[in-house]
């Protein structure tokens, strides 16, 4: 059995203690897409890695549990951030607080501003896929526009970004795996 260290069991009372005294988590963090997310975390109580999967549609309040994971100390905060990397650099996983939403990333889109954008000319569109560096946000303009039946000149301008975007993508994989350089 592995040795407990001081340490560890002053951050499991202190979780213990905010997770039963009602005390918000220290930061809670949600997936921004419909599909699917793993995401790997340090157990609160056990402080050991774990994975869990997030689903469900992240703008369904209803289901909060489903697409949020919060964590409750700086430890398991600096894991989630160091083995999800790819998660955040993409804007897959954002953060899910009332500050973080008003300050919205890079990456990070509403479907009603997806809708708006797509109503107005062309050179709107292009403008805001231009500032996007992951294909997740650009792949829910390209549905969007599918389903409100925007012009084919409009469709295969997105998908021709997607596709340069997903070629990039594909030259920073190897054998289907993402590397990812983790800093300790």
């Amino acid at each position: 059995m592995a040795q407990e260290g001081l340490l560890d069991n002053e951050i499991r009372q202190s979780t213990v203690d905010r997770m039963h005294s009602g005390t918000p988590p220290l930061a809670a963090y949600k997936k921004a897409i419909l599909a699917r997310v793993l995401v790997r975390y340090l157990d609160p109580i056990r402080m050991v890695p774990s994975e869990t999967i997030l689903r469900g549609n992240p703008d369904d309040p209803d289901e909060e549990e489903t697409w949020v994971i919060k964590v409750w100390s700086p430890a398991e905060d600096n894991y989630l951030r160091r083995f999800n990397k790819s998660h955040f650099k993409d804007g897959t996983l954002i953060p899910y607080t009332p500050e973080a939403i008003a300050a919205v990333s890079v990456n990070q889109v509403s479907d009603d501003e997806i809708e708006l954008i797509l109503q107005k000319p062309h050179f709107t569109l292009k403008n805001k896929l231009a500032e996007f560096t992951s294909p997740v946000p650009v792949r829910r303009f390209l549905l969007m526009a599918e389903k409100m039946n925007r012009p084919i000149g409009t469709i295969n301008h997105i998908k021709g970004l997607l596709e340069k975007m997903e070629t990039n993508t594909d030259e920073n994989t190897e054998g289907g795996v993402t590397t990812v350089n983790i800093d300790y």
